[in-house]
């Protein structure tokens, strides 16, 4: 510690020396920025007035420049002299502008009329700028009344056929010059002049000529600065201006022959330089003295309580007494003290749960171990070059190899080239990005093909955990999805989905003409309602077979709806289309017309252009088979109801037997009735056909011995509403679908399935309700033998009123019974 404690007063004196040095720089280098900025800023006010200098002179030669375009064109002196009083008025700037030619004409728009002596093409102006042939300024001089310094601005005139014509000048006054030039005096040691080509000034704060036509001439005031000035050069220069030393920066005046200069005495940075060097000695003493108080008060509130605080920690011995603690010092220390003896207490407090953590560790090794063990899954450690360095598995039966087999060789001495590839390539990937790595194979087992997903990941600098699970029945069931996706699960033809992508895809010219088919399944309600859900199934199955074995391998066949199908023909005009619809009708009309009945109603239309829309084209092909379903839709629903029937009778010879005795003693009663024709002949027909309903119901039921359960006879009530929808599919039985929904209606409201009362029931449906139970009171049953006439007419007088219209009822037995009797040899003794 001592050591440390001469190291940092060696340092604090290397530090203080450095300080001073550093700071003896920045004097030096804050001189000479001074200096710097001091000739910068000289140069900066010289550039400022050279150029407001340089743009009024520029202003004053566009004027004659603008002029000699007009005269190179104009003739007429009149014309001219009116041009050149116009340009004066509108430039007074100018006290006069005119125009001399090489003939001696002068035209001055001032009105001046030279004397016949004057000879213009002896005037400097005239002289300079034929000779420089170009547009110049002359010198300045006094004007005629040596009131003013003047300079002319003056032009040559040339025509379109570059043949000389004359000289056009302007003379204005320097005065708006001086000014500029004398304004920028900020003080007695900081001002700026302007001199000719000859050394004359023309501009001083120092000197005016506004009473005298005598000017200064440079040489006058420095010989030196006569010669640095009349290179016309730009520079700045060291100089003694007047007995005053200082900067001067000169830079001529473009188009002239001027040059112009700024000074600044020297005596204005010199005075920041000295002020500067006094700010450096002050701050170093005060340096010195802080720096010298700083040491002290160090020693005797730092370094002393540092040197305490360095035999109480050397004392600190954790593996012989990890209660040891600081003493308490009331010095700066104190705080730190209190810091490391919280710090002794947490590292006691961390070794105690060092000693518990390690248990926990322990511990959660054997669950981990215990939830590895649980994985259906094999894991294996590789190395960098992708060699088994370990493996762990709960049933080693799951390992396709045996572990001398794989154990210690590289991943591409144990599977296919293809699957070590890509197991690298993971290894690499997870070594060095330090992220999971997932990829799958397949392998060909004695058992069929399966597939495999492997996990890695990084475990450490050169080695990776592998995880490997078979997933071949997850692929299955993927693959299983996605064909449900876009299959019909019923029929195994693409769905309403597939084809709307497909659809899409196939719009393109390459497959025109694009033909779209819609077919419709003419009755399925009617086949569901009639033969039972697996009946309307199997009749889309077949449809679907004859659809398949009917078009070509490149038509796109799906089940858009529930009894709709679309068939995309690509490349396929409406000839050949045509072709293909009457193979599809020719297979349906050659099915076995004693199972259910198939028929279908196909309409289509063909793209042949690709402004032809889609849509349109899907919506006049849907119009197409709608007009064909009202025709054939029809035709097989009458074929379906003759099925139904002879289905109904071949499951119980019974029920056709009843059906017709049920048909003759309606017809009996209605003719007894004295009903018309027609309604006899609709009373006829549903008397046949009023338990058409019964197809569904299983013939277990129908043929059953004895008498039903409730949910046997449950299921026969529903016979008249099935009955009715049967009927109602039918144009030609329509009208007759009441009358066999109502035939089980009673009188009083208890019937079924609607519960009507009285006249609301049908009299078609009161009549046969009567012939239905006298053919069912007068025929044998399994259960029992039939009954006598006698017995018949008291079971039907007793529930007049109640089941049976009492009318009806009365008109059978005195008007049908005797018939019936008559037929059948057997005597009525009660009517």
């Amino acid at each position: 510690m001592r050591q440390m404690i001469r190291r940092f007063y060696v340092i604090g004196i290397v530090v203080a020396v450095t300080i001073s040095l550093g700071m003896f720089i920045q004097f030096k280098y804050f001189e000479k920025s001074i200096n710097t900025e001091t000739q910068r800023n000289i140069i900066l006010e010289r550039n400022v007035i050279a150029g407001d200098i340089g743009s009024k002179l520029g202003n004053r030669g566009q004027v004659m420049t603008d002029a000699e375009l007009y005269l190179a064109s104009e003739t007429d002196t009149e014309h001219i002299l009116d041009f050149l009083k116009n340009l004066s008025a509108g430039n007074t700037s100018f006290s006069s502008i005119y125009f001399g030619t090489p003939d001696n004409v002068i035209v001055n728009s001032s009105g001046f009329v030279p004397p016949e002596s004057f000879d213009l093409r002896t005037r400097p102006w005239y002289i300079k700028a034929v000779a420089a042939d170009r547009l110049i300024f002359t010198e300045p001089f006094m004007n005629a009344t040596k009131d003013q310094l003047i300079i002319t601005v003056a032009c040559p005139v040339y025509n379109e056929n570059h043949e000389f014509l004359g000289v056009v000048a302007g003379d204005i006054t320097m005065q708006g010059i001086v000014e500029l030039v004398m304004n920028q005096k900020s003080s007695d040691t900081k001002y700026s002049f302007l001199i000719d080509g000859k050394g004359n000034i023309l501009a001083h704060p120092d000197y005016d000529y506004a009473a005298t036509a005598t000017l200064v001439n440079i040489q006058d005031i420095s010989e030196n600065l006569s010669v640095s000035m009349l290179q016309h050069s730009t520079g700045t220069t060291p100089i003694t201006l007047d007995g005053t030393e200082g900067y001067l920066a000169y830079q001529p005046i473009e188009g002239t022959d001027w040059t112009l200069g700024s000074f600044i005495q020297t005596d204005d940075y010199l005075q920041k330089d000295q002020q500067a060097l006094l700010i450096f000695l002050l701050t170093l003493i005060s340096s010195g003295f802080i720096f010298t108080v700083l040491l002290f008060q160090q020693k005797k509130h730092i370094i002393g309580p540092i040197l305490e605080l360095d035999t109480d920690i050397q004392a600190i011995s954790i593996e012989n007494d990890m209660s040891y603690r600081l003493k308490a010092e009331d010095d700066v220390f104190e705080g730190l003290r209190k810091s490391v003896n919280l710090v002794l207490k947490k590292t006691q407090d961390y070794f105690n749960e060092l000693e518990t953590s390690k248990l926990a560790l322990v511990t959660s090794e054997e669950r981990n171990r215990a939830i590895v063990n649980a994985l259906p899954d094999i894991l294996f450690i590789l190395d960098t070059n992708g060699v088994f360095l370990d493996f762990h598995v709960n049933n080693e039966s799951l390992l396709l190899l045996k572990k001398e087999d794989f154990m210690g060789k590289a991943i591409e001495n144990v599977f296919p080239a293809e699957i070590a590839t890509k197991g690298n390539m993971a290894i690499s990937q997870a070594l060095e990005t330090g992220r999971l790595q997932m990829f799958e194979y397949d392998l060909d087992l004695p058992d069929g093909r399966h597939c495999f997903e492997v996990r890695m990941v990084k475990s450490s600098h050169h080695e990776v955990v592998a995880i490997v699970r078979d997933i071949t029945e997850e692929k299955n069931n993927q693959i299983y999805i996605e064909y449900l996706s876009y299959h019909d699960q019923l029929t195994g033809l693409y769905n309403r989905r597939f084809y709307e992508e497909e659809l899409k895809r196939l719009d393109i010219e390459k497959n025109l003409p694009l033909t779209i088919a819609l077919l419709d399944v003419n009755g399925l309600k009617l086949t569901n309602d009639a033969f039972g859900h697996l009946a309307g199934d199997t009749l889309l199955k077949n449809v679907a077979d004859l659809l398949t074995n009917a078009c070509r391998s490149s038509d796109i066949i799906s089940r858009i709806g529930g009894d709709e199908f679309t068939i995309l023909f690509p490349q396929t005009d409406s000839d050949e289309t045509a072709k293909i619809i009457k193979c599809i009708y020719e297979a349906a009309a050659s099915l076995n017309p004693n199972t259910i009945v198939l028929s279908v109603s196909i309409g289509w239309e063909t793209k042949t252009a690709m402004e032809q829309s889609i849509n349109d084209l899907f919506i006049k092909a849907e119009d197409h088979m709608y007009r064909k379903k009202l025709v054939e839709s029809q035709s097989m629903r009458h074929q379906t109801l003759q099925l139904i029937m002879n289905t109904l009778h071949e499951k119980n010879e019974r029920e056709k037997r009843h059906s017709d005795q049920v048909s003759i003693i309606s017809k009996q009663i209605g003719e007894a009735m004295n009903l018309d024709y027609e309604t006899i002949k609709e009373l006829e027909t549903a008397g046949l056909l009023h338990d058409i309903g019964k197809i569904s119901i299983s013939e277990a039921i129908l043929n059953k011995p004895g008498p039903l359960l409730p949910s046997e006879y449950d299921e026969v009530k529903k016979h008249p509403e099935i009955g009715y929808q049967i009927l109602k599919s039918v144009d030609a039985y329509s009208s007759l679908a009441e009358y066999v929904l109502a035939h089980h209606e009673r009188m009083d409201g208890q019937g079924y399935p609607l519960g009507l009362i009285g006249d609301k029931i049908p009299l078609i449906a009161r009549i046969i309700a009567v012939a239905d139970a006298y053919e069912a009171m007068s025929s044998d049953r399994t259960y029992r033998k039939a009954l006598t006439p006698t017995e018949i007419i008291k079971e039907l007088r007793d529930n007049s009123f109640t089941q049976f219209d009492p009318e009806i009822v009365e008109i059978f037995i005195h008007k049908v019974l005797n018939k019936l009797a008559t037929a059948t040899g057997t005597m009525v003794e009660a009517i």
